[in-house]
């Protein structure tokens, strides 16, 4: 037994309808991968731990991480903003959600997520970011603008200049990783779970 298979066996999914997502996601071919679940319960343990009450997400995919999200903010009586730019995948995420009966825990907005995110009033307790890489970088400042002090910038994929993926998609995460690990208001850890996570607070 390898030790994810060990990890999986004895913590089971903080709702049933993740499974039924992952198994989707392993048999398409027209959707980019989730969180996975290790990442998912991290970021739904992070949701409790900080007590969060507003959180936004940039990226559904099938809506994997908007179920780990919203799953903990039904415990915090919190809301969830996802934004999403593509409309195939905004139906098939309010679809998922509305399966996994979290829908009234969840907003989830069309658009790009550089237009969007502009618009909502902050202060924010958690943002995860897992959209394209090309806005995670000019999404920097911003998000780290709308965090409470104390607060939770979640990155994903911050693993990709160690994998092998597309040279440009290495060389926007790399530029992302080193002003992240650099910006004065950030204390920021790596962890390699999935294709790496990156948990940055807000300094107090």
């Amino acid at each position: 037994m390898t030790q994810d298979e060990y990890i999986q066996s004895i913590i089971k999914p903080s709702n049933p309808y993740l499974d039924t997502l992952l198994k989707e996601e392993s048999l398409r071919k027209d959707v980019c991968p989730s969180i996975g679940p290790h990442i998912g319960n991290l970021v739904s343990f992070l949701v409790e731990l900080l007590k969060a009450t507003r959180v936004v997400e940039f990226g559904t995919c099938l809506g994997y991480s908007t179920i780990c999200l919203a799953q903990s903010l039904e415990k915090t009586r919190g809301k969830l903003i996802s934004i999403e730019s593509s409309p195939r995948l905004v139906e098939e995420t309010k679809k998922n959600v509305y399966k996994a009966g979290l829908a009234h825990r969840v907003t989830i907005i069309e658009g790009k997520a550089e237009e969007v995110f502009d618009t909502l009033p902050g202060p924010f307790d958690l943002i995860l970011q897992d959209a394209s890489k090309e806005i995670y970088l000019p999404l920097l400042n911003k998000c780290v603008k709308k965090l409470r002090p104390g607060g939770l910038l979640l990155s994903d994929d911050v693993l990709f200049p160690a994998k092998e993926v597309r040279k440009r998609q290495r060389e926007l995460i790399n530029e992302y990783n080193q002003a992240l690990i650099k910006h004065p208001e950030l204390t920021t850890i790596i962890l390699p779970l999935g294709d790496g996570i990156a948990i940055s607070m807000k300094k107090y």
